[in-house]
């Protein structure tokens, strides 16, 4: 059973350098992966990455998100 304060602790989004270090993955290969997963819906830039794991592009960075 989740406690609703663990959640409240989790970041809502995460950087692609923190989100990186989660997946251990090397932050190049994960913008590289989102780049080649990023798709147009309405005015967002959105990637999805599988596993629950999203993508949302704000301005020129990324922000992840996990299940």
């Amino acid at each position: 059973m989740t406690d609703k304060n663990d959640q409240r602790k989790r970041p809502r989004y995460y950087t692609v350098e923190d989100a990186a270090e989660l997946l251990s993955l090397d932050p190049t290969a994960l913008r590289a992966r989102l780049r080649r997963a990023q798709r147009q819906e309405g005015t967002a830039v959105i990637a999805d990455l599988g596993g629950g794991i999203s993508g949302v592009k704000l301005g020129n960075s990324w922000r992840l998100r996990f299940p």
